[in-house]
């Protein structure tokens, strides 16, 4: 690809080609191609504008704030920022005050750019920065965007933020050029067409919406938005995929697994031909759902990258492939992407040997946002290359493909998030009555890639309430953050050196404790705590204790939700437990009006 194309000329071609066809759909509203980018024409507009007044003294991009659910707005919302030759920052609603704030902070967001679902919010948080608040109902749709695109291909396009070793998020920057090429070899590798229907299904600050939106705005493909989060509950999330005749479905492994782990399911994804997973790693049990669920003409594919690249591996998958190992390899290297597997010292490893991927390629992020010193370590000396060590190991099979076998630092990745567990560490350090704090993760049990995220801590005095902990850590990080288990311990094992020795902190020794808690009164509750542990592995919580602050999160209470509705059938909508969290406050609701199946 020759380095003059511009993202944002090829996407105005193609939507001139595609003008009538539908671009986004929401499962109520739709925008053709032509009405998404007369949308985004008067946003880029409306930007434009405000460059005088908002970043007169240097001429160059501004960085803007997008603060949405997922919905019709938001495509619109993130073209316009790009036609507008500034860089946007997506920035989830889910996440609390504090973080977003870090966040804007860091990002030095100029334009906090929203809706009316979340205009009196995004007021609050631009009041105190003095920054200018869009409502983009207010924005009015123009035919055509009369300013010239006076800006390079490599013009930085947008700022996505994941969590950061050193306690603070860390932004990662990815340019105009390098959506245009990831996202046109995605388009290719997964033949999307015009006929093809996206399901998006994942967050907007995650890179998996970069690829699926791009590249079906690249092939004239429609992207169905679905917001997960207020959806009643799964079976009517599969119903609205067959509805809306979705033919792509991208996800991360663990909602996957919530989805379509039941093959009655099947009866859904007759209209899916292609299923792409990633994000995280997947397993043998996961090709045996897809074999079971989908037809024998769809194809499957995982796929590896990251925030820094976007695609670097796929694997192609069938249903009349023969696997050899539990592990699905990560395959082949894209087109534009070079690797090494090195161990410790830097020297290349052999056939089956573990070491570090690392990648190069042109196409890589441009680095790091305000971090001079881990953007330089980016770069290939003499050359237009970058460099990414990704800390993930991995290993050449006999196949020929590679396959992940970890990570060799205190990352993990939880339901397709990337989370440094040394920020959630730095962060609790930092709370009152806290003498240390060391925040381990542990594999569960017959569960592939999902973890147990505790924190063993020793207090200052005797006893820390651990309600209050729990509120600490969920007004500072994310909900995907949250420890499962905060567990008290009078002092830290040593190693010999005089060192804390994470190797002897074991979570199993913990879980068979009894916590002080409200006992269990009733039958009803009884049934209900029982799904909680199966759920999350352990029965140590109280009546009173929140799903979320006890380990659950937002694909697990989708899972309480149908284990009830087996038991309690069609009594309690999602939105209900969403709103109940508590066993005694789900245990009250089914009281109230359920007849148990027996």
């Amino acid at each position: 690809m020759e380095k003059t194309v511009h993202l944002i000329h090829e996407l105005d071609r193609l939507a001139f080609a595609y003008e009538n066809e539908v671009a986004v759909f929401d499962g109520l509203n739709q925008l053709t191609y032509a009405a998404l980018h007369s949308h985004a024409n008067g946003i880029a507009a409306r930007l434009h504008s405000c460059r005088a007044s908002e970043n007169a003294a240097t001429g160059t991009y501004f960085t803007v704030g997008l603060f949405f659910d997922p919905c019709l707005e938001m495509p619109a919302a993130i073209l316009g920022v790009l036609k507008s030759g500034h860089m946007y920052v997506p920035l989830d609603v889910h996440l609390p005050d504090k973080r977003i704030s870090q966040i804007m902070d860091d990002a030095r967001i100029q334009v906090l750019l929203t809706n009316d679902s979340h205009m009196e919010r995004a007021a609050l948080l631009a009041e105190e920065r003095q920054l200018t608040v869009l409502n983009i109902a207010d924005i009015e749709a123009i035919s055509a965007f009369v300013h010239p695109y006076d800006f390079p291909p490599e013009q930085p396009a947008y700022l996505m933020y994941t969590s950061g070793s050193s306690g603070q998020p860390k932004g990662v920057i990815q340019t105009q050029e390098n959506i245009l090429f990831f996202c046109t070899a995605f388009a290719e590798l997964m033949k999307m067409n015009v006929g093809d229907r996206i399901a998006l299904t994942t967050s907007f600050s995650h890179t998996v919406s970069v690829l699926d939106i791009f590249g079906s705005f690249l092939s004239g493909a429609c992207i169905v938005v679905y917001d997960v989060k207020k959806e009643p509950d799964l079976r009517s999330l599969l119903s609205a995929f067959s509805q809306h005749e979705i033919t792509v479905f991208h996800s991360i492994p663990a909602l996957f697994r919530r989805l379509f782990g039941d093959t009655s399911t099947a009866v859904h994804t007759g209209n899916i031909r292609l299923v792409i997973l990633g994000g995280e790693d997947i397993s043998k049990q996961d090709f045996e759902i897809y074999k079971a669920v989908f037809p024998d003409t769809s194809r499957m594919v995982n796929l590896y990258g990251s925030s820094e690249i976007l695609m670097a591996f796929s694997q192609d998958l069938y249903t009349t492939t023969i696997l050899s190992r539990e592990r699905i390899p990560v395959g082949l290297p894209m087109k534009g992407v070079t690797f090494e597997i090195l161990d410790e010292h830097n020297k290349p490893q052999g056939m089956l040997g573990v070491g570090e991927l690392v990648f190069t390629s042109r196409f890589l992020s441009p680095g790091y946002w305000g971090q001079p010193q881990h953007t330089a370590l980016m770069t290939v000396p003499g050359t237009s290359l970058r460099m990414y060590r990704s800390g993930d190991l991995g290993r050449m099979l006999p196949e020929g493909v590679v396959e992940y076998v970890g990570r060799n630092d205190m990352q993990i990745k939880l339901n397709g998030y990337r989370i440094e567990l040394q920020e959630i560490e730095i962060t609790i350090n930092t709370f009152p009555g806290i003498k240390k704090a060391v925040v381990k993760a542990f594999e569960r049990e017959n569960e592939n890639g999902q973890y147990r995220i505790c924190c063993f801590y020793v207090a200052e005095e005797d006893h820390i309430d651990e309600a209050m902990l729990r509120h600490q850590v969920l007004s500072a990080l994310p909900q995907y953050m949250l420890p499962e288990r905060f567990i008290q311990i009078e002092e830290f094992p040593l190693t010999a050196s005089g060192k804390i020795n994470r190797s002897a902190l074991d979570i199993a020794s913990y879980d068979s404790l009894d916590k002080s808690a409200t006992p269990l009164l009733t039958e009803t509750e009884r049934t209900v705590a029982a799904i909680w542990a199966d759920i999350l592995g352990y029965d140590s919580f109280s009546v009173t204790d929140k799903f979320f602050e006890v380990g659950g999160n937002s694909l697990t209470i989708i899972q309480l939700q149908e284990k009830l509705d087996v038991l309690y059938p069609q009594q309690l909508t999602f939105n209900q437990v969403f709103d109940h969290q508590t066993i005694a406050g789900i245990a009250a609701l089914l009281e109230k009006t359920v007849v148990k199946q027996v």
